[in-house]
């Protein structure tokens, strides 16, 4: 490509642009707005069900912050052990039993003045691409990714309403929707060209100049390759952005041992997971 003669400068490409993971944040779960739509784009065997245990892990250890309830919508279940059979479902239909209960109690919550007798329900459904035919553009996701808060049963110091991990191996099968209007998006080992470019426009380029571009091109090289299941944590909810350290972090995903994440000892009884 040819430079502007009246500006010299025009074409030049920051080779001397130095870019450190040290730069940018490590993702700590506790940055999460307290109900939160997250998706997790991966390659098969990439690390997406360790990074969710890790974080799910997270949350359950503690006491302020626990989900009460844990629900899978997964066609395998793989990966999730820590889940009890009965909160276990294969179709996009338990959406509609998940939230039409938890709108029952959010209108309870709301006509009791004593706070000490409403009901907590503050819940997290992990939604795995596997068991929708390869898609999940579907109107119900759409409204928790857009409606998700108004779900919230309590104070918002509670904590208490529905978040999401929408778990997938490509960013196609999840809707734009869902994908401009979601808290939090993790990305690693994206072979797509056109996925990856999809994610650059979409995350990457908040300076849209040709410097810009390229230091976004190469922040998301350097923390993709950084480490062997790292993800990138794109905080979206995070207002006020003005460079990309101010939002990207990366999360580091760990194989940890088999975790209980709720239930009571009926809810095990016919388990064979633990």
């Amino acid at each position: 490509m040819l430079s502007n003669p009246n500006n010299p400068k025009s074409d030049r490409m920051p080779h001397d642009l130095q870019l450190k993971v040290e730069d940018h944040k490590s993702f700590d779960y506790k940055m999460l707005p307290s109900s939160f739509f997250a998706s997790i784009i991966s390659a098969r065997r990439g690390g997406k069900s360790f990074l969710v245990n890790n974080i799910v892990q997270q949350f359950q250890k503690d006491r302020k912050l626990r989900f009460s309830h844990i629900f899978l919508i997964s066609g395998t279940g793989f990966g999730f052990k820590g889940i009890p059979p009965a909160y276990k479902f294969d179709s996009l239909d338990a959406l509609d039993y998940i939230t039409k209960t938890q709108q029952r109690i959010v209108d309870y919550n709301r006509s009791v003045k004593d706070a000490d007798k409403r009901i907590k329900s503050r819940i997290l459904i992990i939604l795995d691409d596997m068991a929708f035919n390869n898609t999940l553009k579907d109107d119900r996701i759409e409204k928790l990714a857009l409606n998700g808060r108004h779900y919230e049963t309590m104070d918002k110091k509670e904590g208490n309403g529905i978040s999401v991990f929408l778990i997938s191996q490509a960013l196609k099968r999840i809707s734009r929707t869902v994908r401009l209007n979601q808290d939090v998006f993790f990305v690693n080992n994206i072979s797509s060209l056109v996925e990856r470019n999809d994610i650059l426009d979409e995350s990457f380029y908040i300076d849209t100049t040709r410097e810009g571009k390229k230091k976004g091109q190469k922040t998301f090289e350097m923390l993709s390759t950084s480490k062997d299941f790292r993800f990138i944590a794109i905080m979206m909810f995070i207002q006020n952005k003005r460079k990309l350290e101010d939002y990207i972090m990366y999360a580091d995903a760990k194989p940890l041992k088999d975790f209980k994440f709720f239930g009571t000892a009926k809810d095990w009884r016919d388990s064979e997971d633990f």
